[in-house]
């Protein structure tokens, strides 16, 4: 039987056929097991807060204990020999955050997931010899996608894009959408402020009653 493609395909098709296609890298990617350095820099980097996962075991372990740090690191070497993941990594404890305070309705709240922290230092340093690959081959356009790069202040920026849109709009008396469209940027709006308390104090439906926002 024939196969005739959708307006769909052929649409997914015409783009595909558009998109530049890249140089080989100069830069190879890193394929060797993770090193010392390599998951000392990103236990340094971890904040010592953060909640534990499946395992129980916090970054804090990790970071005040080197000797214990330097058995994990033994055990990723093997493991990146073996080409397999403990299944514990591959778990996740779901928990929820209320978005406001004082919340008691299930629909105040935001669900997340715990990680084993072992499993997250071992793919973070995936994660940074990835980005690495990315930027130093010039795949990634740092002018224009920053978020989640480091050493690219991208949040600052759009900050600060966002924040003198709002004044242009609130001054001119005109729609915030208007104003993103004319300007033609894409941005993301967070919808959770920070409060005296540390605590997340804007829901979303204070968003949706405002006003001199539009929401797309």
């Amino acid at each position: 039987m024939k196969h005739t493609q959708t307006k769909k395909e052929r649409h997914l098709w015409d783009i595909a056929q558009e998109l530049k296609k890249k140089n080989k890298p100069t830069i190879e990617f890193e394929t060797k097991e993770p090193t010392w350095k390599e998951v000392c820099e990103v236990v340094k980097k971890a904040r010592t807060g953060s909640a534990p996962g499946y395992s129980g075991v916090p970054y804090k372990v990790y970071k005040k204990c080197p000797k214990i740090l330097r058995k994990l690191w033994q055990l990723f070497r093997i493991l990146w020999k073996k080409g397999t993941i403990p299944e514990s990594w591959q778990k996740a404890e779901g928990c929820f955050v209320p978005k406001e305070k004082d919340s008691k309705d299930i629909s105040q709240f935001r669900t997340i997931s715990l990680l084993s922290v072992e499993g997250k230092i071992y793919f973070s340093v995936l994660a940074n010899r990835m980005t690495k690959y990315m930027v130093e081959n010039s795949y990634i356009d740092t002018s224009m996608q920053k978020g989640g790069i480091a050493g690219f202040s991208g949040c600052v920026e759009h900050t600060s894009v966002l924040s003198q849109l709002i004044h242009e709009a609130k001054t001119g008396k005109k729609k915030l959408g208007s104003s993103l469209v004319r300007s033609g940027k894409c941005v993301w709006i967070s919808t959770t402020q920070i409060d005296r308390d540390g605590n997340g104090s804007l829901p979303h439906s204070r968003i949706h009653q405002e006003n001199s926002l539009n929401v797309f």
